[in-house]
């Protein structure tokens, strides 16, 4: 039997589980240590988040923070959104994840793009979403510069756009709102690739 909590981490890859959250989390840090070859007590700060399937293969993923509540919100609208416009499902699709899902971060307008980076691997593709009210969701595809279908000479970087990972989310809604092209910064290479602006 798997257990009902998992945990999988970047960019140390450490995978595992538990019972409850608080198990799945004790796992982790347990886990991780042992990858980075220190003692619990010696971690690094960790930001932690879930994942909820929202659709088969679709996933919004969520800070455990103090704005759950905003991000519990998006994540509601969401699931009214793509009940009621399914046709978006195959957008998210073009924009996977390096696991092949569509993983939605549901973040606040103010959060910086660095939030997210964080959360990705080169390989990566997501989806950035906010809630703007109870019933409106904004919504933009970030890639890293490895992930599926990426084309850098074409789209450019956030830094060609003025913008970096002290930028927020709502700068990056902005350039889309303009109908600017954009990408972003992950991992070493620091390059960037573009997605489909929705």
């Amino acid at each position: 039997m798997s257990p009902k909590w998992t945990f999988y981490s970047t960019p140390v890859s450490v995978l595992g589980g538990g019972d409850t959250l608080a198990d799945a989390k004790a796992a982790y840090r347990e886990a991780l240590a042992f990858a980075l070859e220190c003692s619990v007590a010696e971690l690094p700060p960790i930001a932690e988040h879930t994942e909820r399937e929202l659709l088969p293969d679709v996933w919004v993923r969520m800070a455990l923070d103090q704005h759950q509540v905003d991000r519990q919100v998006a994540y509601e609208v969401l699931g009214e959104l793509l009940k009621a416009q399914p046709e978006v499902i195959d957008t998210l699709a073009t924009q996977p994840a390096a696991s092949g899902d569509a993983i939605i971060v549901a973040s606040r307008a103010d959060d910086l793009i660095a939030s997210v980076q964080e959360q990705m691997t080169s390989y990566d593709a997501v989806w950035i979403a906010s809630r703007l009210d109870d019933h409106f969701v904004s919504w933009v595809p970030l890639a890293g510069g490895d992930a599926e279908g990426v084309d850098v000479e074409h789209d450019g970087t956030l830094g060609q756009l003025g913008l970096n990972s002290e930028s927020t989310i709502y700068d990056l809604y902005r350039l889309v709102a303009a109908g600017q092209s954009f990408a972003t910064e992950v991992g070493p290479r620091d390059r960037v690739g573009p997605r489909v602006l929705v």
